[in-house]
């Protein structure tokens, strides 16, 4: 169970979280949070989801008291053009306090590496240890966050997929100080998009996005896959795939880089 007397004293009046609730057991933080009583700068934080989603309806898998499962609700003012910035934001600085936490909580000389996959997974060797579901209802944004802790083992069909920071690091992890870290770096740089500096939150974001200039397997309308080559990922989110010799951009799909 997370401490949450501690992750209160240090989040609350410190950061942009105004409020912290906290469930044993929930059907989707996301959903949870859609309820309009729920106010902005709220975080919804359970340690099981019973129908946890990821992007394109699929599972969420996450065994109870492991992980970290959380949705934040805030209200953001960004035009429709940039709106992706949102996702481009939380995915980076979020790989940006596992590392930091890596860095500074582990003793580690050479802490683990990862790297954004577009849209917004975080992986470490090709495999899942991360990803995100932005939702947006007239600019109150729901964030939610999967994120695989101490999860050493995953069901069939996403063990050759998925990997957590405990078998990454051999190491247990202690959910409540990382939980702190990740609201803090999110804390520490919202002003980016408090300002609309835009430009620099998908110029950050691109530099650790790996998939640039590789092949990938693209799967997209009613599960069809294609093969293309990764030319660019655009400001709006969208993927540029040159795909028998014509460039083609997609918005939504989810890609497997081939032959790392």
């Amino acid at each position: 169970m997370l401490d949450l007397d501690l992750f209160n004293s240090e989040i609350l009046g410190k950061t942009f979280i105004s409020n912290v609730i906290y469930l044993d057991e929930i059907d989707s933080t996301n959903v949870y949070t859609k309820n309009p009583d729920i106010g902005d700068n709220v975080l919804v934080i359970a340690e099981f989801q019973s129908s946890g989603k990821g992007r394109l309806n699929r599972i969420w898998e996450s065994n109870k008291g492991e992980n970290l499962t959380f949705t934040i609700k805030k209200n953001f003012d960004v035009d429709a053009q940039n709106i992706q910035c949102i996702n481009f934001f939380f995915s980076y600085f979020l790989l940006r306090a596992i590392e930091e936490y890596s860095y500074s909580n582990m003793g580690s000389k050479n802490p683990p590496e990862f790297e954004l996959k577009w849209p917004n997974d975080i992986l470490f060797d090709n495999k899942k240890v991360s990803g995100l579901l932005i939702e947006n209802n007239n600019r109150n944004f729901l964030i939610g966050i999967g994120l695989n802790v101490n999860q050493r083992r995953f069901s069939s069909i996403f063990d050759s997929k998925s990997a957590s920071l405990a078998e990454i690091t051999g190491k247990t992890i202690n959910r409540t100080e990382l939980l702190i870290k990740i609201i803090q770096v999110f804390n520490d740089n919202i002003n980016l998009l408090l300002t609309r500096r835009f430009k620099d939150i998908y110029t950050l974001w691109v530099s650790r996005c790996k998939v640039i200039g590789k092949t990938v397997e693209f799967t997209y309308t009613n599960n069809f896959k294609d093969t293309g080559y990764v030319v660019d990922v655009l400001r709006d989110g969208g993927i540029v795939l040159r795909i028998d010799n014509s460039n083609k951009t997609f918005y939504s799909g989810d890609i497997m880089i081939k032959n790392r």
